[in-house]
């Protein structure tokens, strides 16, 4: 059996067994049947969900937004693009994150370097996510990813 990654809360611990428990029982496993297996109180990963309805709507309308930012495209340069990306950037020293419309990423140097810094880390956890699969060493060279990041950092 492979090993976990980092080190995890017993909390956490708990809702990985589970996650390997259903895997084991079905044979793969599904988001639906996890909510399932923590519905009851008495099931030990119960409070890794949020249960109250109210709380639980407004977080999954603010996913959806997020869904809905992420799907809308314009076209830039030819191209169909995101029409905003979501950022984590500082100005005047003050840390900011939210969705920015790519025409003032590409027009404003500290965005355009966030954006650069934001897609060498998706690529890296791309990268970290199929390292186990030797093609992944064509499709990704980590080398450029890596400077990259060196030159934004």
């Amino acid at each position: 059996m492979a090993t976990k990654g980092r080190p995890v809360s017993e909390r956490i611990k708990t809702l990985y067994n589970t996650m390997d428990e259903i895997d084991e029982k079905k044979g793969s496993l599904s988001p639906r049947e996890l909510v399932n297996k923590a519905r009851s109180k008495s099931s030990p990963i119960h409070d890794c969900f949020t249960w109250d309805d109210k709380k639980a709507g407004e977080n999954f309308r603010v996913w959806q937004a997020r869904k809905y930012i992420d799907s809308y495209k314009i076209v830039v340069q030819g191209q169909r693009v995101r029409a905003y990306h979501n950022i984590k950037v500082q100005f005047e020293d003050v840390k900011t994150q939210g969705y920015y419309g790519i025409e003032k990423v590409l027009s404003d140097k500290q965005l355009h370097d966030a954006l650069l810094k934001e897609m060498a880390s998706e690529i890296t956890r791309l990268y970290d996510k199929y390292k186990t699969l030797k093609e992944i060493k064509t499709v990704i060279n980590k080398d450029a990813v890596e400077d990259i990041m060196a030159a934004v950092a």
